[in-house]
């Protein structure tokens, strides 16, 4: 878990253990605002941390029990464009894609066509996201190069991004189209800070 306190931002992993009613602090620098230690994209490495991170990014766990974190703001408050996996058996992080630096325009590529170049642009605000039956990572919108309704679709065992609708660089008002009916020009429009939930 990484997260903002009263203007700092922490770098840190913690577990609670309900059975003892405990808490065990498991990785990170334990300081505030730590930098982020990239190493070697898709490497992991007792030494590799996100850095400090706030502002909702999004998070989620793997069918293994691993971690992962996207997006978010750094220590500068600058919004990130990166996709990080955390091993809990390993105790490791690993930036599995996105930028090393802030403010990344990412690549959107061909909507509904994964690539190894395609990448979602930097943004905080992104937590609508969820994991489908396939364990594949998904999200919508949030707030980087102003508020977006884009969906993106990640996929563990590609390690590939796609970008599946909506504009990933504009804000856009919604579209609502006939109340029940689908429609590919339908879009709930750009927002962030929002809520979700998958049936």
């Amino acid at each position: 878990m990484l997260f903002r306190s009263a203007g700092n931002f922490y770098a840190d992993v913690w577990k609670y253990d309900p059975v003892i009613n405990e808490w065990v602090w498991v990785n990170g620098p334990g300081t505030i605002n730590s930098p982020p230690v990239y190493g070697t994209l898709g490497v992991p490495s007792p030494s590799n941390n996100p850095g400090g991170r706030g502002w909702a990014p999004s998070s989620w766990v793997d069918d293994n029990n691993n971690l992962w974190l996207f997006a978010g703001c750094d220590i500068n408050t600058a919004d990130m464009n990166n996709l990080w996996m955390f091993n809990t058996t390993t105790n490791e992080w690993t930036w599995m894609r996105g930028s090393n630096s802030s403010g990344s325009a990412g690549s959107p590529g061909v909507m509904g066509v994964p690539s190894a170049t395609n990448e979602p642009s930097a943004r905080h605000e992104c937590t609508c996201s969820w994991v489908d039956g396939s364990g594949d990572f998904w999200f919508f919108g949030g707030y980087g190069f102003g508020q977006t309704d884009d969906l993106w679709r990640y996929q563990i065992s590609t390690n590939m991004w796609t970008w599946m609708k909506g504009d990933p660089l504009a804000t856009n008002a919604p579209v609502y189209g006939t109340r029940g009916i689908p429609d590919p020009a339908n879009t709930p429009g750009a927002r962030n800070s929002y809520s979700r939930w998958a049936d």
